[in-house]
């Protein structure tokens, strides 16, 4: 995940689409609003997870246009 972020400096563009996607979902899953209630005990958390695992995916993609 570090060589992603690394990666990603260098492509101007690409690295703002990223922080902004990743301050909107620790947004989300900070936020005491969800689409399932975190008071149920593991539903709540099903939507934070994705969310979470939607913002790796994300760091981690190689679908990057490649510097020559």
């Amino acid at each position: 995940m570090v060589k992603a972020v690394i990666k990603s400096f260098l492509i101007p563009g690409v690295f703002a689409v990223k922080i902004l996607y990743t301050i909107l979902g620790l947004l989300y899953v900070l936020s005491p609003i969800d689409a399932l209630p975190d008071v149920i005990p593991i539903l709540g958390w099903i939507d934070d997870i994705g969310v979470l695992g939607y913002l790796v995916t994300i760091w981690c993609s190689e679908d990057q246009p490649k510097i020559n």
